[in-house]
Order: structure tokens, then C-alpha cells, then sequence
């Protein structure tokens, strides 16, 4: 009986037979955090539309009798998103995966939006500079959602 360890061991860390759960674990790991990140900036946006809607609407630039009530409801859409996307990071393997892919693409839909209404004119000059920098935060998480889920499946192969 040989002590010898053979090849395929050296490259397997001793505490586990396969490198694949440990790699698959912290891939999920940042999959959780790049949701629980956006559910966070979500939260904060969420609760300042809501709880200042008319001070929001005014900054924006947004005359209309109606915008307040407009910021208002998008602040609670956006706290509704904030605990789906909380509840999704509870997910595992491919359900968390596909969950992470689905939230870049409406966080991209979002980006796009917001170019949309800026070139609409619909804001005044204040109010294209806090639109722009809330697009680019969410561009932000999601590409770091789509980093994180190129990882995730690089790290199952």
C-alpha cells in the first residue's frame, strides 16, 4: 500500500473531495450580495419617493398636480421590488441564478427608461443630473449582477 498521494488528490483541497461546492458557494454568496445591494439602494429611493414625494416631484422638476402621487406610488414599487428582490436572494443554484439574470434585465429596462424620459424633456436640469445618477447606480449593480452570475456559472462547470 502506497502513502503516496496520487495526482488527482494534490489538486483537491483536503477538506473536500471536489473544489466545485466551496466555488459554487461563494459564487452564490455574491449573487445573494449583488440583490441584497440593489434591494438596499431600492429601499432608500423607495422610502424618500414615498415619504417626500411632493419635495421629490419638485426637485425633479415635475409641475404637474399629479406628481406627487406619481413619486409617492413609485416609491412603494419600488420598496415592493426591494422585498422581491430580498426574498429572491433566499434562493438556491439555478433558481437564485435566473432570478439575478431577470433583475439585471428590468434593471436594465430601468437605464433605458430613464434615458427615455430625460430625452422626453419630461425633467428640469436639477432633475436630469438625480435621474442620470440613479440610472447609473442601477447600470452599476447590474452589471455587478451580471459579473456575479457569469462567475456563478464559470464556478458550476
Amino acid at each position: 500500500m502506497s502513502t503516496t498521494p496520487s495526482a488527482s488528490s494534490l489538486s483537491r483541497p483536503a477538506s473536500s473531495p471536489h473544489a466545485a461546492p466551496a466555488a459554487t458557494s461563494r459564487s452564490e454568496s455574491r449573487l445573494r450580495l449583488s440583490l441584497r445591494l440593489n434591494a438596499g439602494f431600492s429601499t432608500s429611493t423607495g422610502a424618500v419617493a414615498l415619504i417626500a414625494g411632493g419635495w421629490v416631484a419638485d426637485q425633479l422638476g415635475l409641475d404637474q398636480s399629479w406628481a406627487p402621487m406619481a413619486v409617492r406610488l413609485l416609491g412603494v414599487g419600488l420598496l415592493g421590488f426591494a422585498a422581491l428582490l430580498l426574498f429572491e436572494s433566499g434562493r438556491q443554484g439555478d433558481r437564485l441564478a435566473s432570478s439575478v439574470l431577470q433583475v439585471s434585465m428590468a434593471d436594465l429596462g430601468w437605464v433605458v427608461g430613464s434615458g427615455v424620459l430625460m430625452a422626453l424633456g419630461l425633467f428640469s436640469s436639477i432633475g436630469n443630473v438625480v435621474v442620470a445618477v440613479i440610472a447609473l447606480v442601477v447600470l452599476d449593480l447590474a452589471l455587478f449582477q451580471l459579473w456575479s452570475h457569469r462567475h456563478h456559472r464559470l464556478a458550476a462547470l
